[in-house]
């Protein structure tokens, strides 16, 4: 292929819905964004729910199919039920082909759910390269009952060996299969979108604040933050601050967790909005980490894609998670970007946070150096160049 045919022809193939919405959705949906419409097309599945779609990318061919039944997935044989859909991936070729008659230049998928596998078959019947993205823990996100796990786990490292590229989410992720798998990986962090608004310095609150010390935390909070965000309420009540949730999804347990006069949850504020609204009402952003050891493969694989859109607010973050975390380890390797608590146990949090409340100088500095390390790190420009050099490269 020469360089003036652009890029190949790309048909992605996967679980997770090209959308502008969250995780690993908004991932793929950014970096793909900007892709020449012409060349590409997206054939997935209906494992997210089709009635809570958002729009696609405008201008590709979108065609999707059914994996099965959705109720099974959600019933007392889920993992049964989910362990046959993966064993099963590779016969839905013959839908992706139906729908898509035209064989691509090469294949990108989500390691996710089932039809990644889905992905691999078909791009081994056509002598394709494949582009394989990992944002979790693979065979986790499948859900597959015990009887399945370990069938999971090596079909997953037979396609993470086989792909032409390997994009993986954190430094972390990249080392730990290159470890255990014996195949190298590139790290292609979680991007901003196209047209993200960055702020140009820091809030100016920072250095003239008036009213409670605000922490803020925008996304879905589960039981592996409550640890770190109890710990925060207390600190806050103790001395007056407030804790501002923006557009979470929280259940009534966690809910309860988290009921106190010092925290408000906010009603969805669209993204465009978002940061302009964190300027003017919080003093630092919360990024918790789940501290539970049953959690740490997750915890060293992920990376919080909230991070890319953090870091262009211009206030002050707040790291809080294990030592051995990827946001904890990205904040070490940029000296000054975050406030970071890497233990729970002890004055660490508390001293933390009265620092941020009482140090005006260091939240501004923190700020900043965020501002530029995102820019450098998380713009779309970066993660799209990225994208475009693994398939181009590869099939070329």
């Amino acid at each position: 292929m020469s360089a003036a045919a652009g890029p190949p022809r790309l048909l992605y193939i996967g679980d997770v819905p090209v959308e502008p919405t969250v995780a690993g959705a908004a991932l793929i949906y950014r970096l793909l964004d900007g892709y020449p419409a012409e060349r590409l097309a997206i054939c997935q599945s209906d494992l997210a729910d089709p009635r809570r779609r958002a729009a696609g990318l405008p201008g590709v061919r979108y065609t999707e199919f059914s994996i099965g039944s959705r109720a099974l997935l959600h019933s007392r044989l889920a993992g049964l039920y989910a362990g046959q859909l993966l064993v099963r991936a590779p016969q839905r070729v013959s839908v992706v082909e139906r729908l898509n008659p035209e064989v691509p230049d090469a294949v990108l998928t989500i390691a996710h759910g089932y039809t990644w596998r889905t992905a691999h078959a078909y791009a081994q019947r056509h002598g394709l390269p494949l582009h394989l993205v990992v944002h979790d823990d693979c065979a986790e996100t499948a859900r597959v009952a015990t009887l399945f796990r370990a069938y999971a786990d090596r079909q997953f490292a037979a396609v993470y060996r086989a792909a032409s590229s390997r994009l993986c989410v954190s430094p972390g992720m990249e080392a730990h299969y290159r470890s255990t798998l014996h195949a190298a990986g590139s790290v292609i962090y979680p991007t901003r979108s196209r047209d993200a608004w960055a702020a140009s310095e820091p809030a100016a609150r920072l250095r003239d604040r008036s009213g409670p010390f605000t922490v803020a935390f925008a996304g879905s909070l589960n039981s592996g933050h409550l640890d770190v965000a109890g710990r925060l309420v207390r600190w806050l009540e103790r001395n007056g601050g407030r804790l501002q949730i923006y557009g979470a999804m929280v259940s009534n347990t966690e809910r309860d967790w988290l009921r106190s006069p010092n925290v408000t949850m906010e009603t969805f504020v669209p993204s465009d909005q978002l940061a302009h609204v964190l300027r003017q009402r919080a003093d630092c952003l919360l990024v918790p980490m789940p501290f539970d050891e049953r959690e740490r493969l997750h915890t060293v694989l992920g990376f919080p894609s909230k991070i890319a859109d953090y870091t262009a607010v211009g206030l002050p973050l707040l790291i809080a998670g294990p030592p051995y975390s990827s946001a904890v380890g990205w904040a070490r390797a940029n000296p000054g970007v975050a406030a970071i608590v890497d233990q729970l146990d002890g004055d660490l949090l508390d001293q933390t946070l009265t620092r941020l409340e009482t140090d005006s100088e260091w939240r501004w500095q923190l700020a900043a150096t965020a501002l530029r390390v995102g820019e450098q790190q998380f713009s779309h420009a970066r993660g799209h160049r990225q994208l475009l050099e693994a398939v181009g490269g590869a099939a070329a």
